[in-house]
C-alpha cells in the first residue's frame, strides 16, 4: 500500500506533513487528511486534502486534490473505495 508521499509522487528533498486529520461517523463513514509539501528551503510547495469514505454497505469512493501554493488546484484523483481497500498507508 502506498505512503502518501509515493502517492503525491513528493521528490525525496521535499517533506510532507500532515497538519489535519479528521473522522466522520454515521451512515457515511469518512476519513480525511490535510499535508503540506515543502521544500528544501522551506517554502510550501502545495497542499492535499486526501478523502475516503464508506457506507454501511462497505460502498464508497476515496481519492485526493492538489492545490499550488496559491490555492488553485492542479490535480485530483477519485477512486471506488470498500472496506477490503485503501489508497494509502494510513499509519
Amino acid at each position: 500500500m502506498p505512503t502518501f508521499e509515493h502517492a503525491f509522487h513528493v521528490p525525496p528533498t521535499h517533506r510532507l506533513e500532515q497538519v489535519r486529520t479528521r473522522v466522520r461517523a454515521g451512515v457515511v463513514r469518512a476519513s480525511y487528511w490535510d499535508h503540506e509539501e515543502y521544500d528544501v528551503h522551506g517554502r510550501l510547495i502545495a497542499r492535499y486534502h486526501t478523502f475516503r469514505e464508506l457506507s454501511e454497505a462497505g460502498e464508497g469512493c476515496c481519492g485526493w486534490r492538489k492545490y499550488d501554493s496559491n490555492g488553485q488546484m492542479v490535480d485530483a484523483q477519485d477512486l471506488p473505495a470498500s472496506r477490503n481497500s485503501a489508497l494509502f498507508d494510513e499509519a
